[in-house]
């Protein structure tokens, strides 16, 4: 089976609410995003239910996630939708402005706080519309700056407007976020993203506020802040996934940086067995062309070879004009890059020291899988934490997660190399009938053959909700032809791994 490891998130927006697209978009994908910047909670609930209609239609599991906007400084609307500003000319920023009438001289703004944050700061630069317009901060008073144009160009309504160094200390949960989390939740989304936090604290905060509502749902952390870096290992450390959101990092600590961040961040988040989405222009081009320039096509195979679980597009799909199309090139691209060698091996556990049971067993079976002719990896899981684990580690063998919790399947949606399935496990009483059940289910689907080898990895009840304790390797042969209690064949098991094997 030429299955693609790297996940793919997709943004959901207008260019994806016909059924026909949304359909090929998520024979693809493995996530959607609903970014709460843009339209309104109808919006937001005809799409989920939309998902989920056809996920079922599709047989497989779509994580769901709401992405709150966060402190994310916009300006108002301009009386014709936008205005064009040249090089060399004055501009305003100015909160006592009509938030609707903008003009070609100035603007509003929405985060007054602005103007003490920044009151300082000597050669202020502001980016706006991910730094296309860019302005040098001339003066200012406790209302609004004066600036003077250096980059110019079409400025639209409602863009964002970013401080170049960071600094802004809005808090990170503004009083539309708190509405906006309330109804995500209510909407039974399987993740919440939030936007701009600066350290662990914040995702702390975040989590009590969700739990009120549901305790399962998880947390995506987007590293888009200057102090965010500085607090990386905090907040790795607390959230369910991490997000390298290049836009508004950029913005933050300069576009050369950001290459280097998102390796650094990849290789923390694999250190802390939590997955990494890398985000923001990947496909920007296919938003109105056909097909990607030679540089996005690197950029997605970098992320690929940096180790990335997933690699996200945002208008691409949401406003683009080619959203199946764009997913479809980056899925082919994922694929081609997976073929490598350097995606396939890794030393990554050889120096790891383990604390619980259930990663060392996650641990030793990546170590047997690097080498041994086995085709899959199949563990019963409760909430995924085993191939999680297992996930951290580069091979080139598929991992299989059954679980019985749709939430857990939702999650390891954007764990790199893992594949959720939804597993019956009624009526199993013994480690024998799990392991016929296995093979007779992953027989049918083609994923295994009859003489290929896998690894089982299961809880001492059979059922994944107890700390993952057993590794067993199996041939498909001996267990089709079983003649004996034993539930893998030990002498073929000696032979392949060279110890004694102990039930």
């Amino acid at each position: 089976m030429n299955l693609r490891r790297t996940k793919i998130v997709s943004t959901l927006g207008p260019a994806t609410d016909p059924d026909s697209v949304l359909l090929e978009v998520l024979r693809e994908v493995d996530a959607v995003r609903l970014n709460f910047s843009h339209g309104n909670i109808e919006d937001h609930i005809r799409r989920i239910e939309s998902v989920r209609r056809l996920s079922i239609d599709l047989g497989k599991d779509v994580a769901v996630f709401a992405d709150l906007q966060g402190p994310k400084i916009r300006i108002g609307c301009f009386e014709g939708g936008e205005c064009f500003l040249n090089v060399g000319d004055r501009f305003i920023f100015d909160l006592d402005c009509d938030p609707n009438r903008g003009s070609s001289e100035r603007v509003w703004f929405d985060y007054p706080g602005l103007v003490k944050d920044v009151q300082s700061r000597e050669n202020l630069i502001f980016l706006l519309d991910d730094g296309k317009i860019r302005m040098r901060v001339c003066s200012s008073w406790d209302r609004g700056f004066e600036c003077i144009v250096e980059c110019g160009g079409v400025l639209f309504s409602r863009k964002g407007m970013s401080v170049l160094g960071g600094g802004v200390c809005a808090p990170m949960l503004t009083s539309k976020d708190l509405e906006d989390l309330k109804k995500a939740c209510q909407l039974d989304v399987d993740m919440i993203a939030l936007s701009f936090p600066a350290s662990g604290n914040d995702i702390l905060k975040a989590r009590e506020l969700i739990d009120a509502y549901d305790p399962t749902i998880g947390i995506i952390s987007k590293i888009e802040r200057k102090e965010a870096v500085d607090n990386l290992e905090d907040i790795i450390q607390y959230s369910d996934v991490v997000m390298v959101a290049r836009g508004d990092l950029a913005l933050e600590v300069g576009e050369e940086e950001v290459p280097i961040l998102q390796k650094y961040i990849i290789k923390q988040g694999r250190l802390k067995e939590t997955p990494i989405i890398v985000a923001t222009q990947m496909m920007e081009s296919m938003t109105q062309s056909a097909t990607p320039t030679r540089a996005e096509v690197s950029d997605v195979a970098n992320a690929v070879l940096d180790g990335a679980d997933c690699v996200m597009l945002s208008a691409e799909t949401a406003t683009g004009l080619y959203p199946s199309q764009v997913v479809q090139k980056v899925a082919s691209i994922c694929k081609s890059i997976e073929k490598h060698s350097l995606t396939q091996k890794s030393q990554y556990q050889d120096k790891i020291k383990y604390h619980s049971i259930d990663e060392s067993v996650a641990y030793a079976t990546m170590y047997l899988a690097n080498r041994m002719p086995v085709s899959a990896i199949i563990a019963l899981t409760e909430h995924g934490k085993t191939p999680r684990i297992m996930s951290r580690v580069r091979t080139g063998i598929p991992i299989y997660a059954l679980s019985r919790k749709s939430r857990s399947r939702a999650f390891m949606s954007f764990l790199r190399d893992v594949y959720p399935v939804s597993f019956d496990m009624q009526e199993i009483k013994t480690s024998k009938q799990l392991v016929v059940k296995v093979v007779d289910y992953f027989l049918e689907r083609g994923v295994i053959g009859k003489e290929d080898c896998f690894i089982l990895t299961h809880g001492d009840d059979l059922t994944g909700s107890r700390s993952t304790s057993t590794l067993k390797v199996c041939k498909v042969a001996d267990i089709l032809s079983y003649g004996s209690s034993n539930d893998c064949t030990k002498g073929r098991m000696e032979e392949l791994i060279g110890v004694e094997y102990n039930e």
